[in-house]
């Protein structure tokens, strides 16, 4: 039986990438796991990013980026800075 935390990728990457409207630069992130550690990591990397009197909307899809723990605790640190949007497919109840 195998568990999810044995679960090998086999070389399958993460993309998480972001894109600014306003420029249409793209800020993406690559990373070989896929766990909220790497989430954490963008959400920080944006956060720098752009200055700190802006919002950031973030259109979600059922990638599995939903907040967890982890990036819930960053995200307090960022109260109002965040904004997220669920496409149809991820919203909750929704298929």
């Amino acid at each position: 039986m195998q568990r999810d935390g044995e679960y090998k990728r086999f070389g399958t990457l993460t993309l998480m990438a972001a894109i600014d409207l306003q420029t249409g630069e793209a800020v993406p992130m690559v990373r070989k796991t896929h766990v909220s550690k790497d989430y954490v990591g963008f959400l920080k990397m944006l956060d720098g990013t752009y200055p700190q009197d802006s919002g950031i909307r973030w259109c979600l899809t059922i990638s599995g980026c939903t907040p967890r723990k982890r990036p819930e605790r960053t995200l307090k640190t960022m109260p109002g800075r965040c904004e997220f949007v669920f496409t149809r497919s991820a919203a909750p109840g929704l298929t």
